[in-house]
């Protein structure tokens, strides 16, 4: 007895999935698909002796550095990229003020695309900052082999200690979003 319901079971079943898929005109179907894609861009953490020269008298007031940057070398990415989105998550855990200048540079050090100068207050645990590129306003950014990296240290009245240790971290990603 058990086993006269089980082919009935599976005709009705067949009978089913035959009628959804008969009706289904796959000419219907818009499907927009927009790749995303993530890809880290600069990380760096600084601590006090970062801001001190090697006898740690002098404080220094600035530190710049220029990173190799390849993430618009790929051609797919060069034809489609239609937004860029930066994303910078931030921790300064200095008793003082940063500005964070970003700039994106070609083979030839031009400026390929600035970001507003980034004013961070001191004791932030955790900042996270966004900023949108449109790449049909900025062409120019798909040129970018580089990014510099410039910290300023708001002065005081004093130098830092070598012996409070203190830190400032800064980390980026970039979300490329693809249009075919």
């Amino acid at each position: 007895m058990r086993f006269k319901y089980k082919p009935l079971i599976l005709v009705f079943t067949l009978s089913l999935l035959y009628s959804c898929i008969n009706n289904a005109d796959f000419n219907q179907v818009d499907i927009d698909a927009t790749p995303v894609l993530n890809f880290p861009l600069v990380f760096f953490e600084l601590d006090q002796l970062d801001f001190l020269d090697d006898t740690s008298t002098i404080e220094l007031d600035s530190i710049t550095d220029v990173t190799e940057f390849d993430a618009f070398q790929s051609s797919t990415v060069r034809q489609n990229l239609g937004r860029v989105d930066l994303l910078f998550e931030i921790e300064n855990m200095f008793d003082r003020n940063f500005q964070v200048e970003v700039d994106f540079l070609d083979d030839q050090d031009n400026i390929t695309y600035s970001f507003q100068d980034l004013t961070i207050a001191s004791g932030i645990d955790f900042i996270e900052l966004r900023e949108s590129v449109i790449i049909e306003r900025n062409p120019l950014i798909l040129n970018t082999t580089k990014a510099r990296i410039t910290v300023r240290l708001s002065s005081s009245s004093g130098i830092l200690d070598p012996d409070v240790e203190q830190r400032f971290s800064f980390k980026s990603v970039g979300i490329f979003y693809l249009f075919f």
